[in-house]
């Protein structure tokens, strides 16, 4: 008997039924569709046995030569012994959450790394490249809402006792800032580079690996770090702090440090992290079910495991919902197909 998740009732063939059940009674059945109205006989119900669990369920018999097919419905009352079923099974082990003084320990030895000022990444200097025939742009300080006000100064200061910025007299570029509030409560100063310094600006650097790039790394430890206020890491060089010129409420500053806003930021930065390689081979496993299709893409390693990378879902479209089990079944392969493509059609 084949076992089908996605299938709305459990079903036999005419052929099944005339050589195991030819002895039951029929009655009428709902109408059940495999692609297009299948022809049924009827249904009948049986007592169902499996290992040592037994239920009277509801059989529905078709009226051509069909598979014996256990569906959704007997799965409410019959508990399957998958990983018996299935020849291999996903396991994801749990790490015990970090030890709380470990971490305190961590900070005290290096205080540096999680203080507010980060430290500039050694031996490397952003010059941001001007486009031919750019003129500089002087644009007003934006008038900030008065509950941010104090909080924007403070943060104004707390960046030039940092040395992030520092003030100047005003120059031939004047951008204004954006403070953008965050969930803590504290001030994010932006410049508003968009209609000054962004469209003169040559954009440079790495481009950024997308999500999906980034689960296809081969390795033995992986972890999601935050950085701390990660273009603060980025040290200007000279000619481009006197074309980061912030122009505010509260005064003019030249930007020493990369600011959140410019268009370069996101690829420079790129430049300086650690790029990613592909060896072990890939293989994609995709299923269906009624509503809709989900689909794994994994590392194989050398003792034939697999290493789950990436997981991908999507709900079917009215019309695919109305497709026979393994039409769905195959609409699930192509969709995982083309999500993947570009790792697998190598």
């Amino acid at each position: 008997m084949e076992v089908d998740t996605g299938a709305k009732a459990s079903l036999i063939g005419k052929n099944i039924f005339n050589r195991y059940f030819s002895n039951q009674s029929l009655w009428s059945t709902g109408r059940l569709v495999w692609g297009t109205p299948l022809p049924m006989m009827g249904e009948f119900t049986a007592t169902v046995c499996y290992k040592d669990q037994r239920a009277l369920l509801t059989v529905c018999v078709v009226n051509q030569d069909f598979p014996a097919l256990f569906g959704l419905p007997w799965m409410k009352y019959i508990r399957l012994d998958w990983p018996s079923l299935l020849p291999e099974v996903l396991s994801v082990s749990m790490e015990p959450e970090p030890n709380r003084d470990r971490i305190a320990e961590f900070k005290g030895k290096y205080p540096h790394v999680f203080s507010y000022v980060p430290s500039p990444i050694l031996n490397f200097e952003v010059s941001l490249q001007l486009s031919e025939g750019a003129q500089p742009v002087f644009t007003g300080p934006r008038v900030i809402a008065i509950p941010l006000c104090e909080k924007t100064k403070a943060t104004l200061n707390l960046m030039e006792k940092s040395e992030f910025i520092e003030a100047r007299p005003p120059g031939p570029w004047g951008i204004p800032i954006v403070p953008v509030l965050k969930s803590s409560g504290e001030v994010q100063i932006c410049g508003d580079f968009s209609v000054t310094l962004n469209p003169c600006l040559e954009v440079t650097g790495q481009a950024l690996p997308l999500i999906d790039d980034l689960s296809t790394v081969s390795g033995n430890w992986f972890c999601i770090l935050d950085m701390n206020q990660a273009y603060f890491q980025l040290k200007l060089s000279e000619a481009s702090q006197e074309i980061c010129k912030l122009n505010t409420s509260f005064g003019r500053y030249k930007c020493k440090r990369m600011l959140f806003g410019i268009s370069s930021a996101p690829g420079i930065y790129q430049e300086v992290l650690v790029p990613y390689s592909l060896d072990w081979p890939l293989r994609l496993t995709a299923d269906a079910s009624p509503v809709g299709a989900g689909c794994v893409l994994a590392h194989v390693t050398e003792d034939g495991k697999e290493e789950p990378i990436a997981f991908a879902s999507k709900s079917f479209s009215d019309r695919k919902l109305r497709y026979p089990v393994h039409e769905r079944e195959a609409a699930a392969l192509i969709f995982g197909l083309k999500k993947f493509n570009k790792y697998l059609c190598a």
